[in-house]
């Protein structure tokens, strides 16, 4: 029975931080009548995060015996904060069947630095686009306030999307360097040589929330969360409220603070960056010339526009052109009048454009061969002309997404379509960037049809949709397991160095012990890299001896 073993240690709920050490003492006792041995082990706890020695003590009846238990959560930032819960289990080696168990628990602790950066430093033009990075080497999702300001409030701030992925060692260690105001140049001292990951993470809880400049919000404020151990980017542009026509070069310095939520912080809890817009006037290269031949030129433009009104103000009117585009306005109504109507337009082109137009309204209005419906479909088609397309293009958000915009013309009694689905004939679609888009404008009003397209392609990394083992518990040691890929916009990519065709597809490994494995994709533009990680249990039988060795061989997806 279980109650012949008797566990019990000095301490079972422990409060540590990322990269401390506790030591806890561990008492078995032989409650037995005969001499015994007690296997010591620790379920649902991370192997790296303690150590157990010895593992098994030999006992006689009614003695007892002390082992130690080191707990040491690693000094990273994948070490979450919060409670974990675990096991200590003895179990008899004289009778499998008997063991107690002893419930215990870590807590861990709240660690790591926030730093925040802009790049570049300096951008010399009207507006500029910087690329503002916020990274969160703790161990736990923050949520961080970034707050705007310069001197006067002469700039306005926009932010575009952000980009997430997990921090490397080296960003660690320089975000910690930074926060204790050392040197970045030094991070080469405490960097360790681990592979450092660059794979794409998502918050827990998503918050990208910009509120707009206001009495309580000053030059406006954006509350973003960050995942632990992540790096958040992304763009951040600026520009002055008002233009300036004249004077030489503006430098204006900006600062942008990350705090936490709330209005209940400290200053030295800020983190800060700092960058430079030099603002040039538009008609500024006139403040660089010398006087007199800035006064020559202003002189000579005066007379230019002089000029200019003068020959608007006397110029002769042109009737005969004035009168073509009145017949082509009227070339809609032609076909359907009777032969006299179209006579009496004919005769009419002779006339100036105010007699072609009372011709053109006699004889609709007169015309028997048209109902009141087709003389008033008649009269606006003359007026607003033949189906057309008047605009289709691309236009950005202040919050830097992308939509379609389009206006067909005219837009009465017309069927317009975007990619098949039907739309008003004017409007804004709001597109979904995170992939290439391609969108087809078509309108017909039952007797015309024009369209128009429109692409985007996104120039960045591959994206890994997908990267995963199957099983991720091998039943056995040296078990075939599929791992399974799916790459878009890659053009080569790799498991653990080794090269794998297709950018779509599976490879069966054989792992002895419990593996990660890693997949790299890249392009022009960059790379991207995922984990999958297959657990083979200690214990575990080993695969029947003799059965061929697995190579990595890919076979396309579906």
């Amino acid at each position: 029975m279980a109650g012949r073993i008797g566990l019990e240690t000095d301490n079972t709920s422990v409060n540590l931080a990322a990269g401390e050490t506790s030591v806890i003492s561990v008492i078995v006792t032989n409650g037995g009548a005969v001499v015994d041995a007690f296997d010591l082990a620790v379920r649902n706890l991370d192997p790296s995060w303690y150590e157990l020695t010895p593992a098994r003590l030999s006992l006689f009846p009614k003695a007892q015996g002390v082992a130690t238990l080191i707990l040491h959560p690693p000094a990273a930032a994948r070490a979450l904060a919060g409670e974990y819960n675990f096991e200590l289990v003895a179990t008899s080696r004289d009778a499998n069947s008997e063991f107690t168990s002893l419930p215990m628990r870590i807590t861990l602790a709240t660690s790591g630095e926030v730093s925040v950066d802009i790049e570049p430093k300096r951008i010399v033009g009207r507006k500029g686009t910087y690329r503002l990075t916020l990274n969160n080497a703790s161990n736990t999702e923050r949520t961080i306030v970034l707050r705007p300001t310069d001197e006067g409030e002469l700039l306005a701030f926009a932010f575009g999307p952000a980009q997430f992925r997990s921090l490397s060692d080296a960003e660690r260690t320089q975000t910690s360097l930074q926060a204790q105001g050392m040197p970045t140049s030094a991070a080469s001292e405490y960097v360790s040589q681990g592979q450092s990951v660059s794979e794409t993470v998502t918050p827990a809880n998503p918050t990208f929330e910009w509120l707009g400049p206001s009495p309580e919000t000053g030059q406006g404020n954006l509350t973003l969360s960050v995942p632990a151990n992540s790096r958040a980017e992304m763009s951040i542009t600026v520009k002055p409220r008002k233009r300036t026509w004249f004077g030489r070069d503006i430098t204006h310095k900006f600062d942008v603070a990350a705090t936490p939520p709330g209005v209940e912080w400290e200053e030295k809890e800020a983190r800060r960056t700092s960058g430079e817009l030099v603002y040039g006037p538009i008609l500024g290269w006139l403040t660089g010339m010398p006087l007199a031949l800035r006064r020559a030129l202003m002189l000579i433009i005066a007379l230019l526009i002089l000029a200019l009104l003068l020959f608007l103000l006397l110029r002769p009117k042109d009737d005969q052109n004035q009168a073509s585009i009145a017949a082509s306005q009227t070339q809609t109504a032609v076909a359907g009048l009777s032969p006299a109507q179209q006579t009496a337009l004919a005769a009419s082109q002779q006339n100036g454009p105010a007699q072609q137009t009372a011709a053109a309204q006699t004889a609709i209005a007169g015309g028997g061969g048209l109902s009141p419906a087709n003389q008033t479909a008649t009269a606006l088609a003359i007026a607003e002309g033949p189906l057309r397309i008047e605009r289709f293009e691309w236009v950005s958000t202040p919050d830097g997404g992308v939509q379609a915009a389009w206006e067909v013309m005219p837009p009465r009694n017309i069927t317009v379509t975007i990619n098949g689905t039907p739309v008003p004939p004017a409007g804004l679609q709001t597109v979904d960037i995170k992939d290439d888009v391609s969108l087809i404008l078509e309108a017909t009003n039952g007797t015309d049809q024009v369209s128009r397209a429109l692409g985007l392609a996104l120039l960045r990394p591959p994206t890994i949709k997908f990267f995963t083992a199957n099983p991720v518990d091998a039943p056995c040691s040296g078990c075939a397991i599929t791992l399974s890929w799916e790459i878009t916009r890659g053009e080569k990519a790799n498991i653990d160095g080794t090269p794998v065709p297709d950018m779509v597809g599976t490879m069966e490994v054989k792992p002895g012990t419990t593996t990660q494995y890693l997949l790299t994709a890249e392009n022009t533009f960059g790379s991207t890299q995922a984990i999958t990680t297959v657990n083979v249990a200690e214990g575990l039988p080993t695969a029947t001896p003799g059965a061929a060795e697995a190579l990595p061989t890919s076979t396309p997806g579906p």
